[in-house]
């Protein structure tokens, strides 16, 4: 037997019950609409938390500059003196001579030519490794006996333990000058990360020399030229760019920004204080300041970003 039997549902009822009428398709699309001059405000959470993740993975920029400074690019300052060139030989048509660098030690400085020099505690013992080796033969002397090899054994600790006092102090408590690489420039990657995050793209720096203007153009990218750079060619490395007239270049805006560090100020006062009279000059003020421990004083200003007006 057959149950009692639904109502009918009018056609026009059942296509609203089934789906959306075109009312109700307006009237959400409508509402979605309001919304989206809101949704803008959620991108830079967004972009912010992307950098942030990008940055932590991107490995950290580091620079290592060898350099000649102020003419050690001559011979006569490079090298060991021709006098300790005892040795010589015949090749190729053409007279090789050679001899034993024999650092000559004054007060507390060691020195092999005028460029290669250093505190004799850090010099000095670097050598003696070559001594050690010497030494150390003795173990090795036949026939062997015991005063030979307890010879070559208690050298060999001497010079060892002679190495270990320089050698930590060395990298505990860098100093600020000495060998090529003990102190660098200090402040310049730092200053030039500030560059890059700063300074708009197109601007050019003055620096005082060639060195902090390298460090700077490598982390940041912007142009920046040395103010004691020679304008005669044959007085300067051949990749550095002189500037010729540096008032009339800061007078014409070819520059914004100049550059002080205490490391070069050190090596070129006289060129510190012609920078000093163009800030003066042309109304530098001070938009960044790099400190940090320099020249066995505790921290100072380093180095100093000036933006000038023409």
């Amino acid at each position: 037997m057959l149950g009692p039997q639904s109502p009918r549902i009018p056609n026009e009822s059942r296509a609203r019950r089934a789906g959306a009428t075109r009312r109700q398709f307006l009237r959400g699309a409508g509402g979605f609409s309001l919304g989206l001059p809101l949704l803008p405000s959620l991108l830079p959470s967004l972009l912010d938390a992307h950098a942030a993740r990008a940055a932590a993975a991107a490995p950290k920029r580091r620079f290592v500059q060898m350099c000649t400074q102020h003419g050690a690019i001559w011979g006569t300052s490079m090298y060991p003196d021709a006098a300790t060139l005892t040795d010589s030989m015949t090749y190729a048509g053409r007279t090789v001579k050679r001899g034993k660098l024999a650092p000559q030690t004054t007060a507390s400085t060691a020195q092999l030519s005028p460029v290669l020099r250093g505190p004799s505690t850090m010099l000095t013992p670097a050598l003696a490794v070559l001594a050690a080796r010497a030494l150390s033969a003795l173990v090795d002397l036949e026939p062997r006996r015991r005063l030979t090899i307890g010879a070559g054994v208690v050298a060999t600790i001497a010079v060892v333990t002679s190495l270990t006092v320089p050698s930590l102090r060395s990298i505990f408590a860098p100093s600020s000058s000495g060998l090529a690489g003990a102190g660098g420039s200090p402040g310049g990657r730092e200053a030039g990360l500030w560059v890059d995050a700063h300074v708009p793209q197109g601007a050019r720096l003055m620096t005082l020399g060639p060195s902090m203007s390298n460090i700077l153009e490598y982390y940041s990218g912007r142009r920046a030229d040395g103010l004691s750079v020679s304008a005669n060619p044959l007085h300067r490395n051949p990749s550095y760019q002189p500037i010729p007239n540096p008032d009339a270049a800061l007078r014409s805006g070819d520059y914004q920004y100049v550059v002080w560090d205490a490391s070069s100020a050190k090596r070129s006062p006289t060129f510190a204080a012609h920078e000093m009279a163009l800030i003066r000059r042309y109304h530098g003020q001070i938009v960044h300041t790099e400190t940090a421990k320099f020249d066995s004083k505790a921290k100072q200003p380093v180095v100093v970003i000036y933006e000038v007006q023409p």
